[in-house]
């Protein structure tokens, strides 16, 4: 028998859709699991433990039989907020010099070595309330890393031999987003906050701040800071709890307890004085958006009510009668975006920031008059306890069927919960929304007011008179107005504005449908096929979640065979994004997910989440795509935001833009200049004469994966059946060919790019496609990354970004060794990768199968890594579909062919490696300017390349 859930009297007037979001919030509620203590997913069958040692740090243990890898994180309840003010960046500094060598472990790379060495990785980060270190391992190897581990915060060495170098490697992170428009205007902002608040500080840290006899600085810090009491330790591992619980006593009880008492700051966020005002910063990136700031009081302790996520909630919403909506038939803005982005102890920041058309720039004072209205639409209409209750129950749902995260995701994420919620909370706490308080929201609405807010526009042609020492960036700050806040105050009602009402795409049914036991199989089987369509089905029996993938791609030769039928196809994808996202954003809310995207082949559309209403979903998105409506403005301003973004895309790292010229030399794809040509020639009647003749010329790959009969995968498939095949000719299969470069014929392809460093990629491509040279250039570069990173970043200090990696195009197995340096001209960055390749095989030489064997281990650990949640099986069963490996076995292939590696396989695959090359450079401006020869600085490959194109010098498919 279900369980019966009554309303109360005080309830029984609430509409229909609150009255089915009450009584789903019930069944999710008593579905949650009884067990006292930690409070946890009913879907999370792991065992969990929380204890202090006698140190008082606080641990967290996750007991996982199955899983294959471990991990562990600790979280330090101190960041940047104690940086002292003559040493901005101190706590980040420590940060990298605590990896450096322990008492126990004194070799400088000791730790990330054992870990890369046993299938892990491992990072940390420094943030304004904590700094967090995490890795993972092979499960089976978790003790010794933990050992490891806790000697970073038992003993470490800092040892000062080290100091100057940790300096510039601080000082490259800083430069290499020295043009990074994100932290660009959030460094301008923190100039205009109070300056006796730590939060306007800078950050980061760089040579002039961390000059001079910093260790001294560093160890009083560390001995202030680094005490038990302020940390927090999560374990995950597949042994048993007292197993857990005994490697946290013996290894972390001896992390010395110094009673640090933790940091409290009552200096507001901003001066009385300051606000309200406007900022305008000049931005380098062709985007212009409208921030509207609010400091508001602090919501640490409402945790359990959530009032300013109530109200982020509303703002945010892009569905009918929206404030978005509403921006958007005006033609004064392409997105919207609410949420509090600063959570403090004291207080918070409630931010909206809107993207504009170039008419919304001219508009925004009326978008600011508009934004008013709806919080006063709010104020009146939307304090209502079944939106409340509704909102309650999507969060509910969400933490139900909550997907898992990797161990070192989740570790890393949960020590961070643990110092801002109760430990018995710390799972659910971020979806808990239990209490609703009217009077809580309301007084928070009350601080959203023109008189506490700070306007900031960023835009590339605001006019500036100060500049930001840190970032060089352009910023006026001016006191908004009298006159300026009239009409905010008492704004003007606006016709067709509204609060959101009921949601179709919620879930009734979170049922998991029963199984045949006949079809029960482990991959995908394709269980329809005619001309023009296939479809592959599997029905999930392991993760027990009511939701499901569906997936399809369209695929064509005309959808990338010019720059031109490229264009188009990405701006058919962002139009039809458009024109749904009303029903897209309801959609989202109620826990299914949509991505449609364009690629080389064709384009695409994902569908994720809860099963129940797909099919819904479904037929609106397929009608939307083959009965499209465009609005002529709307095309207009999608245009123009798309020429932007393909601008914006040559100001982007450059080590980003070198390894993305890689992809574009030998993938079919065309340059940003060719595309923003063909885009400023394309109108709305080519457009559509185009689509026309893509939903004629295609083929189609369709897999539904998750709680999905065959019956309901059928039917899903007959909605795009419906739509799209009537009109379809028999087209052959797109393919993406790949360029095969010539031996001994090394390409170089210099880029120009407005940036102070210079960057490099160096690419090797495979002598064939087989599954065993995959397998050879995935073990080399699981060999080489380590000690490349190593030699070049740590060693010669060349820049912080320096890292080796695969780089697979299509079918053709490569590797790529990166580095974006402040310090050192691409030549020169050349020499050291060739230097440091050609002292590989030396490394080769000195290994012996016991040695390899061990890697190899590792490697196949990578490989064959379980799928943590459906979405991450669904992405790989559908990337072997893409790839055409459809008996779904691609990644078991891989590594058998990796434990039939020998080490002369392995020597000869190296010796033939550096055979096929292509660099891709950028010269930073003052490496530029010390050159004199511009046959160096714009050395270019193109011509070579189309000629490899048109004499067909392609991988075989």
């Amino acid at each position: 028998m279900k369980p019966q859930f009554t309303l109360p009297p005080h309830l029984k007037k609430l509409p229909q859709y609150a009255l089915k979001a009450l009584s789903l919030t019930a069944f999710i509620i008593m579905g949650k699991s009884a067990v006292a203590g930690i409070h946890k997913s009913p879907n999370d069958h792991r065992e969990q433990l929380s204890f202090k040692l006698s140190n008082d740090l606080s641990v967290l243990i996750i007991s996982d039989p199955n899983t294959d890898k471990a991990a562990a994180a600790m979280n330090i309840a101190v960041g940047s907020n104690a940086d002292p003010e003559t040493r901005p960046g101190l706590a980040h500094f420590l940060e990298h010099m605590i990896f450096l060598g322990t008492n126990k472990y004194p070799e400088a790379g000791a730790y990330k070595s054992f870990i890369q060495s046993h299938g892990g990785q491992m990072n940390a980060y420094t943030a304004y309330e904590n700094t967090n270190y995490y890795f993972d391992v092979s499960s089976d190897s978790l003790e010794p890393a933990l050992d490891r581990f806790a000697q970073l915060f038992i003993a470490p060495l800092l040892n000062k031999k080290y100091v100057e170098r940790e300096r510039h490697a601080v000082h490259s992170e800083y430069q290499a987003k020295i043009r990074d428009d994100q932290r660009r205007s959030s460094s301008v902002v923190k100039q205009i906050m109070n300056p006796s608040h730590s939060y306007s500080h800078f950050s980061v840290g760089s040579l002039q701040t961390l000059k001079g006899n910093v260790r001294n600085d560093l160890l009083d810090f560390y001995n202030q800071y680094y005490s038990s009491n302020m940390m927090t330790l999560v374990i995950e591992g597949r042994e048993s709890l007292p197993e857990l619980k005994a490697m946290a006593e013996k290894l972390f009880s001896q992390v010395p307890n110094r009673h640090t008492q933790p940091i409290a700051t009552e200096a507001p966020l901003f001066d009385k004085e300051t606000l309200p005002a406007r900022l305008s910063i000049k931005t380098l990136k062709d985007d212009n958006s409208l921030t509207l700031t609010f400091p508001v009081t602090s919501i640490r302790d409402h945790w359990h009510e959530k009032p300013l996520q109530y109200i982020a909630d509303l703002v945010g919403y892009e569905g009918h009668g929206s404030l978005l909506a509403y921006l958007k038939q005006q033609g004064l803005a392409d997105a919207l975006y609410s949420a509090t982005t600063l959570d403090l102890k004291e207080q918070a920041i409630f931010k909206v920031k809107i993207d504009l058309t170039d008419r919304g720039k001219e508009q925004q004072n009326h978008i600011i008059e508009s934004f008013f209205t709806y919080i006063d639409l709010i104020k009146q209409q939307g304090v209502q306890q079944a939106l409340y209750q509704e909102q309650s129950k999507l969060r509910s749902a969400e933490f139900r069927f909550a997907q898992k995260l990797t161990p070192m995701k989740e570790v890393s994420r949960l020590a961070a919960l643990m110092q801002r919620y109760p430990t018995d909370h710390v799972f659910d706490a971020p979806y808990v929304m239990d209490s609703f308080k009217p009077q809580q929201i309301s007084d928070y609405l009350g601080q959203l007011s023109p008189d506490n807010m700070l306007v900031t526009e960023q835009s590339a042609d605001v006019e500036t008179d100060q500049t930001d020492p840190w970032y060089k960036t352009g910023y006026r700050i001016e006191k908004l107005t009298r006159a300026e806040l009239k009409p905010w105050k008492n704004p003007k009602t606006i016709a067709g504005l509204n609060v959101r009402s009921n949601n179709a795409y919620i879930a009734q049914n979170f049922d998991i449908k029963p199984h045949n036991e006949a079809e029960t199989g482990s991959s995908p089987e394709l269980i329809f096929q005619r001309d023009g369509l296939r479809l592959w089905h599997l029905q999930d029996s392991e993760f027990s979640t009511p939701k499901a993938d569906t997936f399809f791609s369209v695929s064509s030769p005309l959808a990338n065979d010019c720059a031109e039928s490229a264009i188009m196809t990405a701006l058919y994808t962002q139009l039809i994004k458009d024109q749904l996202n009303e029903r897209l954003y309801d959609a989202q809310l109620a826990g299914i997910n949509t991505r449609i995207y364009n690629h080389m082949r064709g384009f695409s559309v994902r569908i994720s989440g809860y099963s129940d209403k797909q099919p819904l979903l479904l037929k609106e998105i397929t009608s939307a795509l083959k009965s499209a409506d465009f609005d002529r403005q709307r095309f207009d301003l999608i245009k123009a935001r798309f020429k932007d973004s393909l601008s914006n895309n040559t100001k982007d790292k450059p080590y980003n833009q070198t390894t993305r010229e890689i992809f574009r030399l030998l993938l079919p794809e065309w340059s940003t200049e060719d595309k923003i040509a063909a885009l400023d020639t394309i109108q709305l009647l080519d457009l559509e004469a185009f689509v026309a003749k893509l939903f004629t010329e295609n083929s189609i790959r369709m897999m539904t994966h998750g709680n999905l009969t065959i019956e309901d995968s059928m039917a899903l498939a007959k909605t795009v059946e419906d739509n799209f095949i009537p009109d379809q000719q028999k087209t052959p299969v797109a393919h993406a060919q790949v360029v095969r470069l010539q031996e001994n014929q090394p390409l170089i392809q210099t880029l120009e790019i407005d940036h102070s460093d210079s960057a490099i990629s160096v690419y090797f491509q495979g002598q064939n496609t087989s599954v065993q040279t995959h397998a050879e250039f995935r073990l080399l570069n699981e060999i080489a990354s380590s000690s490349f990173y190593h030699q070049l970043r740590t060693e010669k200090q060349l820049g912080y970004i320096v890292f080796g990696t695969p780089l697979t195009l299509g079918n053709a197995p490569g590797l790529a060794f990166v580095v974006q340096s402040p310090v050192a001209e691409p030549q020169a960055l050349e020499r050291h990768i060739k230097t440091f390749v050609s002292n590989l095989g030396g490394t080769l030489d000195s290994i012996n199968q016991s040695k390899l064997e061990q890697i190899k281990k590792n490697l196949i650990a990578k490989v064959m890594k379980q799928d943590k949640n459906l979405g991450a099986r669904s992405n790989r069963f559908w990337k072997d579909i893409d790839d055409e490996a459809l008996e779904f076995d691609s990644h078991q292939a891989l590594a058998n062919a990796v434990a039939d590696i020998s080490v002369q396989d392995l020597i000869d695959c190296y010796e033939r490696m550096a055979a096929r090359q292509l660099v891709v450079r950028s010269f930073g401006q003052k490496h530029k300017q010390a050159s004199t020869h511009s046959s160096i600085t714009e050395k270019r490959c193109d011509t070579e390349v189309l000629q490899l194109k048109h004499e067909g010098e392609y991988f075989e498919v």
